[in-house]
């Protein structure tokens, strides 16, 4: 194993144990916690700092960095090594880490040990935004490794480690979530923390639709695996929950024990929003689900969405077949008749889910009836079907002979392995 360490004399004659620039690897997980362009300040700062620890002791910093002598590992010390590096210094005063870097451990093992080195450092862990970027992403990794959300005392715990008082801290999640530069305007004293809430609890201003939004239908031109991995992940999935057993009987399709076709409905609707979400995801485009976003669209694109106008958004409808197309409706919700023209994944299926349809559509707010605020699939064919803005991801609707509106549906099967 290469010794990364050395020893140096500083000006003053006393030997300093030092590692070099070019033998040092940044902690992975370290920028999701602490992005670099959001400290570039602090950065600076420190950089002015070091030249001048340099310039009196002949090496650049007064507290050690630490680092993992396996790997060159930076466990304590990110911001001290960018800010040599702005500075053009070689080396960096420094100690063996105790701690080891382990990539085999979780990411959330890996954010608790990197908390503890920022918490016991000089680094404000108090400042809004640190501190809620920290938590979400520790609540996120929590969730990905336990399959539940954290318990109820750890956000008080977390925001007293930091000497916030937690209804404080739960105000500067809702004002992240809400909006963070809002809260950087906290952070920098700008606006106060209730003033900043208040805004909040106002709800965010309108933003306008944008005339040049994103044209996913040529993206999934271009991306045929988008529709391939949508059908063949979602179908999967309800697959899997269709085959549940309870009691060694079907608690989902079963005619006396089984769940009401509407919440299936909202079960299919729920697997196709997170395939549609890892699908986009996976070709390019950053795609999230509302999990930790209560409110959200089913599937948003913050990537390329523009400020100022609304976000791109892929909203999430399905439906069981009622027996013709005119009686399979969908339901829009409050706010359907106020919405711009955006895109949607419509699903119909049928006979207990052995059966599929799904289309990707530009929907308006004129496709909603005013009196129950629903859509039915024979309005959609008048609608749009000349129109072009849509493309079948697997079935087909059509005028049949009779010159009723027909649904053509695929078999399950033909996606999933049962």
């Amino acid at each position: 194993m290469k010794n990364i360490f050395h020893t140096i004399k500083d000006k003053h004659g006393h030997e300093v144990l030092i590692v070099y620039l070019k033998d040092l690897k940044h902690h992975p997980l370290n920028e999701d916690l602490y992005p670099r362009e959001d400290h570039l300040k602090e950065i600076n700062d420190l950089a002015v700092s070091l030249q001048n620890h340099m310039n009196e002791h002949g090496y650049p910093n007064h507290t050690a960095i630490e680092v993992c002598p396996a790997t060159g590992t930076i466990m304590s010390g990110n911001f001290r090594t960018w800010a040599a590096e702005e500075n053009g210094q070689t080396f960096l005063y420094a100690k063996i880490s105790p701690t080891r870097y382990d990539p085999t451990l979780s990411d959330y093992d890996q954010y608790m040990l990197l908390e503890k080195y920022n918490l016991d450092g000089k680094r404000d862990e108090s400042n809004p935004v640190t501190a809620v970027r920290t938590y979400k992403k520790k609540q996120l990794a929590y969730f990905k490794e336990f399959g539940k959300n954290f318990p109820n005392n750890v956000i008080n715990d977390f925001a007293m480690a930091r000497g916030i008082q937690p209804k404080s801290f739960r105000q500067m999640i809702k004002i992240y979530e809400f909006d963070i530069k809002l809260l950087k305007k906290v952070a920098d004293d700008e606006i106060s923390l209730s003033k900043a809430h208040a805004q909040v609890k106002q709800g965010k201003p309108k933003l306008k639709a944008d005339p040049n939004r994103f044209d996913f239908y040529n993206f999934m031109d271009k991306n045929p695996n988008v529709k391939n991995n949508i059908m063949n992940w979602a179908l999967d999935s309800i697959n899997q929950f269709l085959n549940i057993k309870m009691n060694n009987k079907n608690p989902i399709t079963s005619d006396e024990f089984g769940i009401e076709i509407n919440h299936l409905s909202g079960t299919v609707s729920n697997f196709f929003m997170s395939a549609a979400a890892m699908a986009f995801d996976e070709a390019g485009i950053v795609a999230r689900t509302p999990r930790l976003k209560t409110g959200h669209p089913d599937v948003e694109f913050p990537g390329i969405s523009k400020e100022g106008f609304e976000h791109e958004r892929l909203e999430v409808k399905a439906s069981s077949y009622a027996g013709t197309a005119a009686k399979t409706k969908f339901f829009g919700g409050m706010g359907c008749k106020r919405i711009n023209p955006h895109d949607h994944l419509i699903v119909v299926w049928d006979n207990d889910c052995k059966k599929i349809f799904a289309m990707i559509t530009t929907l308006t707010k004129d496709d909603w009836h005013d009196k129950d605020l629903t859509m039915s699939m024979k309005d959609w064919f008048d609608n749009h079907y000349e129109k072009g803005d849509w493309t079948f991801l697997a079935g087909d609707v059509y005028r049949g002979q009779k010159g009723n509106v027909e649904i053509s549906f695929e078999n399950v099967s033909d996606y999933v392995d049962n």
